[in-house]
């Protein structure tokens, strides 16, 4: 899986990465240029917050791309995101990605 801006590579100074591994909060990356491999807790929030799914509300079990697709889904998230300081970067993130 691509893991593309999330380190400098130590070696090369690239930023093009692969992920190789995870292991709990660890990610094992793989430079594209020069093959080094680094350990890092750092990780892309798609990797972080794949399949996150609302836990209450009107949509709870939900991933926000199904809510995103429900009529008015977009006015929920936007409100959602202003009200509730947890999701608030989740939700912002989603909405950036999915505008792209």
């Amino acid at each position: 899986m691509k893991a593309d801006g999330i380190l400098v590579c130590s070696q090369c100074y690239g930023t093009a990465h692969d992920l190789i591994l995870e292991n709990g909060k660890w990610s094992l990356l793989q430079c594209c240029y020069c093959n080094i491999g680094e350990w890092t807790d750092q990780r892309k929030p798609e990797t972080k917050r794949e399949g996150f799914r609302l836990k209450f509300g009107r949509h709870a079990g939900k991933t926000l791309a199904e809510v995103l697709s429900e009529p008015n889904g977009r006015q929920y998230l936007e409100w959602l995101a202003k009200t509730n300081e947890k999701l608030r970067e989740i939700i912002r993130d989603h909405l950036a990605a999915s505008q792209a």
